[in-house]
């Protein structure tokens, strides 16, 4: 099992090649577990603002295959649960009593592009 500090590092370098420079503020996680009761982790991506807006579906399956695959080959049995989350809606989320650690964290919700 890897370590709070490196899987953090690690998701986030990840995410920043898979998404684009500049486009991942912070990430976090915290231990979990799934629905069959094993260990697994909830890691939560805050995107920067500005890029949050352009994130599209493609790119937010990539990063979580392209997250898990990278953990797993660190070593990494516990399943990544990801979230993704602007760090506006991580603030009203602290602000309402929560934190960043928590299993519910709102997925960030898409708005379809105009073609």
């Amino acid at each position: 099992m890897m370590d709070k500090a490196n899987i953090e590092a690690l998701a986030k370098q990840v995410a920043t090649a898979t998404l684009g420079i500049g486009s991942v503020a912070s990430v976090s996680s915290a231990p979990t577990i799934d629905s069959e009761g094993q260990d697994a982790l909830q890691l939560t991506i805050v995107l920067s603002p500005a890029f949050a807006t352009v994130l599209n579906g493609s790119q937010v399956v990539k990063t979580m295959v392209q997250v898990h695959d990278s953990l797993q080959k660190q070593g990494e049995q516990r399943f990544p649960f990801v979230n993704f989350t602007t760090e506006g809606e991580l603030i009203r989320f602290k602000a309402a009593g929560n934190d960043d650690r928590s299993p519910f964290l709102t997925p960030l919700l898409f708005k379809p592009r105009k073609s």
